[in-house]
């Protein structure tokens, strides 16, 4: 994770910029939450409009072939104003649930979830 710029004065917006890997499902970065540090926090859907979470029976349990390991990467990036000078500590997790999403994307059993924290130094404009 890094963000821009990396010297922040009040009332200037932040550009973090997230990068998910895993080495066995393409990332959907379908859930989590973004915590400024500065008491806002931002609670992200937990999942993709049209998706559908596994349904009884379905999904890992039980006699089935899961689907081949993808691997892949994503980038997010997510913006933020400090309004106040001081030091935060920004936290951004994400889920990458085993939801399907039509055919092309059965359930996966590989999803997982992934946190980073950046320390930011906000000084007066």
């Amino acid at each position: 994770m890094t963000h821009q710029p990396t010297e922040i004065t009040t009332g200037q917006v932040v550009t973090f910029t997230l990068v998910f890997s895993d080495p066995d499902r393409r990332p959907r970065t379908n859930g989590g939450m973004d915590n400024y540090g500065d008491g806002e926090r931002i609670g992200l859907p937990s999942a993709i409009p049209g998706c559908l979470p596994p349904q009884p029976g379905q999904g890992q349990y039980g006699p089935w072939t899961p689907p081949p390991p993808v691997s892949g990467s994503e980038t997010v990036t997510t913006r933020h104003i400090y309004t106040a000078p001081g030091t935060y500590t920004a936290t951004f997790t994400r889920l990458d649930n085993q939801f399907s999403c039509g055919p092309r994307d059965p359930l996966q059993p590989m999803g997982g979830e992934g946190e980073a924290t950046a320390s930011v130094t906000v000084v007066v404009r």
